[in-house]
């Protein structure tokens, strides 16, 4: 359960650093696409490159970085 929550945490983090949260598209598919990058996170082995990013990024960023397994995802959600 620790692993969940960390895991939640940083996911949540980094959509809000992005600005993600403000943009996620209201579609059927993002369900699918929410499960799916929950468990890629879940899975992910760069949690400590993924704490570090968030840390030097407190202010904000305007992507995710390219070692975020769902940087693709997350990057499409952001306004043009």
């Amino acid at each position: 359960m620790d692993r969940l929550n960390e895991r939640a945490e940083l996911m949540g983090q980094m959509l809000d650093t992005i600005g993600a949260m403000k943009e996620v598209p209201a579609v059927v598919q993002t369900d699918a696409d929410l499960r799916s990058a929950v468990i890629r996170c879940i899975n992910c082995r760069e949690t400590e490159a993924c704490k570090v990013w968030l840390k030097d990024h407190a202010d904000g960023a305007h992507h995710a970085p390219k070692h975020c397994a769902n940087s693709t995802l997350f990057n499409s959600w952001l306004a043009d």
